[in-house]
């Protein structure tokens, strides 16, 4: 992974402590000869928090492809964590969709889920004009990342906290999920997608520690371990 390192044209960087994330805005523009090394340790950070029954990402599912972004979180020159997204476009307006999000767990609780939302959004929202309102979805059974994600978003569907879900996103959801997941219905009020993850479960499922409510919500809506909530809101560039 060092020569990915070198091969900064295509990359942003943000910082955080000692930890810097590496941004492709374009998956594509990852040097291909990093590309199988990387497939390989996505899959071996999955597995310091899932069982896997097959590896996750491969050759031929692959994030280095049009319209993917990947994000690598590194402390010197190990790789210790990172998320992938996908770009759609609704309507004519921009939606990005999480793809994932794993950090080693030793390396957990230290902001880093913070790096990397910043990390994606700023990139994405740089590239609208200001004042824009862009969509912002991801799939979790996960009550921490489900926070995070929902305290970034001006509006919500659902909203499991507060209960003020805007219905006006319903269209949205069903139409964004439909590409998603096009084997699957969403199942309102709470966008459940069952069978969301038929072949990977955690090996501790994440709870909130500050938040007991939400993490019984997780616990009620989706008992099950191979299904996921699935969430659209809209996060904006300011206006200067």
């Amino acid at each position: 992974m060092q020569q990915l390192s070198n091969d900064t044209t295509a990359m942003h960087a943000h910082r955080h402590g000692s930890y810097q994330l590496d941004i492709f805005r374009s998956a594509i523009d990852v040097p291909e000869h990093c590309r199988a090394g990387i497939i390989d340790l996505l899959n071996e950070i999955i597995s310091t928090n899932w069982r896997l029954d097959s590896p996750w990402w491969s050759a031929s599912d692959t994030p280095f492809q049009d319209g993917y972004g990947i994000g690598l979180v590194r402390l010197a020159d190990q790789i210790v964590g990172f998320t992938i997204w996908r770009r759609l476009s609704i309507d004519g307006r921009p939606v990005i969709c999480r793809s994932g999000i794993e950090l080693r767990p030793e390396h957990q609780r230290k902001g880093l889920f913070g790096l990397l939302l910043r990390g994606v959004l700023d990139t994405e929202l740089s590239a609208v004009p200001a004042g824009s309102e862009i969509y912002y979805t991801w799939r979790t059974r996960n009550p921490v990342a489900w926070s995070a994600n929902a305290r970034a978003c001006r509006r919500l569907l659902p909203s499991l906290s507060d209960g003020r879900s805007d219905s006006s996103l319903k269209d949205i959801a069903v139409q964004i999920a439909g590409i998603l997941y096009p084997s699957r219905e969403v199942e309102f009020p709470n966008l459940i997608i069952r069978n969301s993850y038929p072949n990977i479960t955690y090996y501790n499922q994440p709870a909130y520690e500050s938040d007991r409510a939400l993490t019984e919500t997780f616990r009620r809506i989706v008992p099950d371990t191979r299904d996921a909530i699935f969430t659209v809101g809209t996060v904006a560039r300011p206006s200067n």
